[in-house]
């Protein structure tokens, strides 16, 4: 999508000393902003493509805010823009867009001013907008109060100053991170928060792992040691009856998705917390990795799911149980013979992208065993056991 002219600019530009916080990944961001918007509004992109690359020289020196600092880039960006072969009808056009850039309240007469101004912006929303700042603060000897001002005011500011339609949908969207990060900031997190007695055990796996049926033995194990135990199920009965309705009219695994948070939030608050504060083993059958691997969706990272699932105490101990997908797919076929199971159309090829998926969520958790469930069930009970025991959790 560059044009030679762009190509010369770029390679000017990674021999130049510039801001950390204004750097090259920035102007090439806001480079992509402009040119989908340029050609959104058919503005002229030789103008604004080569104004967002050098929109921001005059942010080298720390020294420069503001209009000083659009001032000082009109004054670098003219000889680059010499060299590159642009044409002095060409040259005004482009450090007029750089000098009225940074101004939330004004609104250019020039097309492509208006596209830069917003198109700088929309790069200082949201998790870029958060890093930014800090760097920001960090280069000019900022506090963290004027990283929560320039977040929070200076951001709301900005907002308020998009022009274009699509701009000020993604600005709000991004914002949101931004308000989220700012309340956080002002939350005291105490340890009495996550202060109890008790231990929280999950069972994970892919369906036919055998889960439940270890669960039931932990149990019965536990309460032979004389153990306070308490097994909980996720998803819980209630929901299973109520996805029996949902599928039938909606096929979407993030709505799913919800539909687990509203059921796993009352499990934690009303029955998971209260037994860990009295000191009890809580035995768990799936928890939130579950959710990430049964409904993901490449339109939201993995961590996003756990943000959402923060609610959810960390278990001291993950018992992945590791079945292969052709060791999963014969128990499935010996459950549906048996009538436990309606069909094995869920279960297959899918199992193995499931597997897949576990190894790469598991990578972001603590206190993770793996447990090989290809074997005979007590033996694989037995070998739960001595982990327990290994790891020395009770």
């Amino acid at each position: 999508m560059w044009t030679k002219r762009e190509h010369k600019i770029f390679k000017i530009l990674r021999k130049k000393n510039l801001s950390p916080s204004h750097e090259f990944d920035h102007l090439k961001r806001v480079a992509n902003f402009c040119f989908d918007l340029a050609k959104r509004y058919y503005a002229r992109r030789e103008i604004v493509v080569a104004a967002a690359l050098l929109h921001d020289l005059g942010r080298s020196d720390p020294k420069h805010r503001g209009a000083k600092s659009a001032a000082k880039g009109v004054e670098l960006a003219k000889p680059v823009l010499v060299k590159c072969d642009y044409s002095l009808d060409e040259i005004t056009l482009i450090t007029n867009c750089i000098a009225q850039h940074d101004q939330p309240k004004l609104r250019s007469k020039l097309l492509e001013a208006r596209i830069l101004k917003d198109a700088d912006f929309l790069d200082g929303f949201g998790a870029r907008g958060i890093l930014r700042g800090i760097m920001y603060a960090g280069e000019t000897g900022g506090s963290v109060a004027e990283v929560m001002n320039r977040l929070s005011k200076k951001g709301r500011s900005r907002l308020d100053g998009l022009e274009f339609l699509e701009s000020k949908r993604l600005g709000w969207r991004m914002h949101r991170l931004t308000e989220a990060f700012i309340d956080e900031l002002k939350i005291i997190r105490e340890l009495k928060e996550v202060s109890y007695s008790g231990k929280l055990i999950v069972f994970e796996g892919i369906s036919g792992s055998g889960k439940d049926t270890q669960a039931v033995l932990l149990e019965k194990y536990l309460k032979s040691k004389t153990i306070p135990v308490k097994v909980v199920n996720h998803p819980t009965s209630f929901l299973k009856k109520l996805w029996t309705i949902w599928r039938e009219e909606v096929d979407d695994r993030v709505s799913e998705l919800f539909l687990l948070l509203a059921d796993r939030t009352r499990m934690v608050k009303d029955e998971i917390l209260p037994a860990l504060q009295k000191g009890m083993v809580v035995i768990s059958t799936r928890s939130q990795i579950s959710s990430q691997v049964y409904q993901h969706s490449d339109e939201y990272p993995n961590s996003f799911y756990r943000y959402l699932f923060s609610f959810e105490p960390i278990a001291d101990l993950y018992l992945y149980l590791d079945l292969t997908a052709k060791e999963a797919l014969r128990r499935t076929d010996e459950r549906v013979t048996k009538g436990v199971e309606k069909n094995r159309g869920f279960f297959g090829k899918k199992q193995e992208e499931q597997r897949k998926r576990y190894e790469i969520i598991l990578r972001n958790y603590p206190n993770v065993v793996r447990v090989d469930a290809n074997g005979n069930i007590q033996a694989i009970a037995e070998s739960i056991k001595l982990l327990i025991e290994k790891t020395g959790i009770l």
